[in-house]
């Protein structure tokens, strides 16, 4: 950023507004953020609750119905869709994500329902809630903030100025692009330049008494920070010709406005001795039974025979069982949660005069002002209700309890959450003129101009504040800047995407990995280790290794598990087709790839054959081979694996030629050669999947052009200049990748760590097919069911996973066996699990497991699809059995996945089988080597043990 001028300004240092800064940093885009401070307004004073698993295609028809406002509809998918991966990047931000556990709902009052409008169908599709973990006692919307708020103050690419107010929108001629700021900070107004795009991210107008009157005809308390979301988002948009819609929606739940409070106070009850009563003492609504976001909208109606709104305020009535069993606000979600308590047992409260006490009904009504008469009635008939377990309003028998005196009462009042109110946005989160057309350069994010109308469900704001700030500052990072038409990676002069990479890994240092990188460096290198030794007892590795001896060469580096000696090249052929020999190594599914089989073996090749090299030096290369080749293959993306390309062999040169680039210690420019020559190598084809050996030497061959790239180029041999954006004949524009999201990956080099996202494997059997695996598990296990019992097993996944493991089984290789999920079914029938030993040539021609494979369904479901690709591991099951009975389970993610991840002590188990397996003896010392690796001065040991010489 130079100065005040930024690729992006973002007004608004909310949830919205941090999601929107980051999003528009991992686009490469150079940020700033505005706002008064950074208390994190209302995100960090919400209830913390999340949507993360929609049916989104029903949820999709439920928000319809629910809006009324056919316009919003392609708005309401683009949100649902984000909701699918956004748990995904809140854990790569450093959260921890779990479900709302059942107590949410039964111990709240009023209660919180799954949906507030349960009669309106599709209700449930929306999924269930779920939250960050915080510390003990901490909200889980002060969790989320303190997450995003750190982010972005960590983030090299942001800058947050506080207190700046945008006073104006600046565009560059009467109707141009909207392309700055003025800003009103201590020291005065100036101009800000936003090269890209403005993000409109300020929250609405809940402290503007104007705003509420003029447009929902009532003003109302709120629960935000005093002097924020002051309308200031709605005023900015109309100066420059915005279009304004659902300005009459609101969310909110039941307060008290109290004395010398500018903000409510929000209302809670500790137990069922209580009502509401309306100021004509009358109740008019199921207290326990009706969702507390849909309560008030019973309290903002205007009564037909006075035309006034006698609901506001209601009148909270409890007894002293209520009073004593705890307090009836909850100041932790409120701005004054560091300045008081609520007094446990409401003692404090009555002595301050905010809730009024009295021994009998009339005298309360008189404290309160209103009939005593009416309000005695009220209770008695109340009270006989309660007795005989019957309410004209419906309340449940169990939460009817007659009020016994001394009584209690509180004015009651709706207060606002958030106003929805502001500028249009389209389903991009541009803003848009009254004619429905985008105003260039301006986005909207947040509850400025919310999707939500006055049908609010629950956990709905939050979500779509993070959600649409996601997708608001990914489209300004990426807006065109007309004056030269570059995309932001270029107009803010950063380099090419090759160069960036290349530049990444010459300069990469062990010391630069912060300490969870570390960690998944050396759970990575443990596991690889042991599936690569394992790997090369198995024949097709053997019949590589004769190829590496036939060949002849310099007799430099060791042939894991041999003794025998090659180049470095042949060397790592050879290790990493062993490190891929058996379907149980590491995975980054976002990259469809396999890292650690071609990185561990080109760095312990090299290390060998051109060394020596410290351990802190060899944990350098493979982790610049782990960053690299994981974001070239997110650029890639699924499609590139559908249209029949193996990604270990195509992404595989670029993760291998970056290993041995920084383990031979090259520069920035020969590292971009080596690149530029390893993508002309890039190769494999995914009918491997079904036969034959050769999918396994995918990634020798990987690493041996990886190997062989970074030898050619440290001799001077230059490679494709800027080999990934070259727009014909480069790799992105030949395997099908996608420029922007190769930028967004680069952007978070040395901040983002893409190995922390690798997972491991539990099964010897393709990751697509875990989650099916694990479903049927535990169907077999929970309802104790052996082949003899089950008449029918089904099993849905995606489409592209019913491709890649839905095929006939035949079993007639290795190969096909451990890509099958039907086969994976027909073990788990059999043996009740699925073990390594299973796939091996005497056991996957058995008659009775090839006729028990086909017999299993394997169906690609729309509906998984539909979830998005951050839910393509979803599956469930259904198990029929003989005698009628039925069985369904769902599985979301894998274990081993980053979301489920194996501990340390389950990756050293499984380190120590397959070397006990393989019949190597020096498990305890290769722990030993692998704990102390930055430390090693060289990692010659390591590799004599791997290579079988160790004594």
């Amino acid at each position: 950023m130079t100065g005040y001028d930024a690729d992006v300004v973002v007004v608004g240092f909310g949830g919205a507004g941090a999601a929107a800064a980051l999003s528009a940093a991992e686009h490469g885009a150079e940020v700033l953020v505005v706002d008064r401070d950074t208390r994190g307004g209302n995100t960090a004073l919400s209830g913390g609750s999340l949507r993360l698993r929609p049916d989104v295609e029903r949820a999709a028809r439920y928000l319809s119905t629910l809006s009324l406002d056919r316009k919003a509809a392609a708005v309401h998918r683009s949100m649902l869709d984000g909701c699918l991966d956004l748990g995904r990047w809140l854990v790569r931000l450093g959260a921890e994500i779990e479900e709302m556990n059942d107590a949410f709902v039964t111990n709240t009052l009023p209660r919180v329902l799954a949906s507030p409008y349960p009669t309106i169908a599709g209700s449930e599709a929306l999924g269930p809630r779920f939250r960050v973990r915080g510390r003990a006692g901490q909200s889980g919307g002060d969790a989320v903030w303190e997450l995003l708020r750190d982010a972005v103050l960590r983030h090299p690419r942001i800058t947050v100025r506080t207190p700046a107010v945008a006073v104006e929108l600046v565009r560059a001629g009467e109707l141009g692009r909207v392309d700055g700021v003025r800003l009103r900070e201590t020291d005065g107004v100036r101009a800000v330049r936003a090269r890209h795009g403005v993000v409109l991210a300020c929250g609405g107008f809940e402290y503007d008494r104007r705003l509420q009157q003029n447009y929902l005809g009532f003003s109302l308390p709120a629960f935000g920070w005093p002097g924020g979301n002051d309308g200031s988002g709605v005023r900015l948009a109309q100066g420059v010709g915005a279009a304004l819609w659902h300005m009459t929606s609101i969310a909110s739940v039941l307060g008290y406005q109290l004395p010398g409070l500018e903000a409510a106070v929000r209302h809670s009850m500790p137990d069922l001795g209580y009502i509401y009563v309306d100021q004509e003492c009358a109740r008019f609504v199921d207290e326990t039974g009706v969702d507390f976001h849909a309560i008030p909208m019973d309290l903002l109606r205007m009564n037909p025979r006075t035309f006034r709104r006698d609901r506001m305020p209601s009148f909270l009535v409890f007894d002293e069982t209520t009073r004593a069993a705890g307090p009836i606000a909850d100041t932790y979600l409120t701005p004054y949660r560091d300045e008081f308590r609520w007094s446990r047992d409401n003692r404090a409260e009555i002595e301050h005069g905010w809730i009024a006490a009295a021994e009998t009904p009339r005298e309360l009504a008189a404290a309160l002002g209103l009939d005593p008469e009416a309000l005695a009635a009220t209770v008695e008939r109340y009270n006989a209700g309660a007795a005989a377990g019957t309410d004209p309003l419906g309340r449940a028998a169990g939460d009817l309890r007659p009020l016994r005196g001394p009584f209690y009462g509180v004015a009651l009042w709706p207060c606002l959450i958030n106003t929805q109110g502001g500028p249009r946005r389209d389903a991009t989160c541009r803003i848009l003129d009254p004619g429905g057309e985008p105003i260039p350069g301006l986005f909207g994010a947040g509850e400025l101009g919310s999707m939500w109308t006055q049908l609010y469900p629950g956990a709905g704001n939050l979500t779509e504040a993070i959600v649409t700030g996601r997708t608001a500052g990914a489209a300004a990072a990426e807006a065109l800047a007309p004056a030269n038409g570059k995309t932001p990676a270029t107009d803010t002069g950063a380099p090419a995407v090759t160069d960036a990479l290349a530049a990444f890994v010459a300069g990469l240092r062990a010391g630069d990995l912060p300490d969870t990188a570390l960690r998944a460096a050396r759970r990575c290198v443990l596991d690889q280790l042991g599936c690569a030794v394992f790997g090369s007892t198995l024949p097709w590795s053997a019949l590589v290794r004769d190829y590496v001896r036939d060949e002849g060469s310099a007799p430099r580096a060791l042939v894991w598990g041999s003794g025998l000696r090659a180049s470095a090249t042949l060397a790592a052929l050879a290790n990493a087709t062993a490190g891929h020999a058996f379907e149980i190594d590491d995975l980054h599914a976002g990259a469809c790839f396999h890292p650690g089989a071609v990185t561990l073996p080109v760095a312990t090749a090299v290390a060998q054959a051109c060394g020596p090299l410290s351990g802190a030096d060899w944990l350098a290369a493979v982790v610049a081979g782990y960053e690299v080749g994981a974001r070239v293959g997110l650029a890639l993306g699924i499609d590139h694996f559908l249209a029949g390309h193996h990604p270990q062999g195509t992404v595989g040169v670029f993760a291998a030629a970056a290993t041995a680039a920084r383990a031979l210690g090259l520069d920035a420019a020969a590292t971009a050669d080596a690149f530029g020559i390893a993508a002309s190598m890039s190769a494999g084809l995914m009918a491997a999947q079904e036969g034959g050996m050769v999918k396994r030497l995918h990634s020798g061959h990987a690493a041996a052009s990886g190997v062989q790239a970074a030898l050619l180029a440290r001799r001077g041999f230059t490679g494709i200049k800027s080999v990934l954006e070259v727009p014909f004949g480069g790799f992105l524009s030949t395997m099908g990748g996608d420029q922007a999201k190769l930028r967004a990956s680069v952007a978070g080099l040395g901040t983002t760590w893409e190995i922390e996202q690798v997972g491991f494997k539990a099964y010897a059997s393709c990751a697509t097919n875990h989650t099916s695996i694990e479903a049927v598990e535990l169907l077999l296990a929970r309802h104790r069911l052996t082949a003899a019992d089950v008449a029918r097993v089904e099993v849905h996944v995606t489409s592209d996973a019913a491709i890649h493991g839905g095929y006939e089984y035949l079993g007639r290789e290795v190969i096909e066996a451990q890509m099958s999920l039907k086969y994976a079914v027909a073990l788990l029938l059999t043996f009740g699990t699925v073990e390594a030993a299973h796939f091996r040539d005497g056991v996957i021609a058995r008659e009775d497991l090839v006729a028990l494979a086909k017999s299993v369904d394997v169906v690609g479901d729309p509906g998984i699809d539909a979830l998005g690709e951050a839910r393509r591991f979803t599956a469930w099951a259904r198990i029929e059995t003989v005698d009628g009975r039925e069985f369904r389970q769902e599985v979301d993610d894998r274990k081993g996945d980053p979301s489920r991840p194996l501990s340390d002590d389950d990756l050293e188990r499984k380190f120590r089988d397959l070397l006990a397996a393989a019949g190597s003896p020096h498990a305890d010392r290769i722990l030993r080597l692998v704990g102390d690796l930055p430390r090693l001065g060289d990692v010659a040991e390591l590799a004599v043990l791997l290579g079988g010489e160790g004594a």
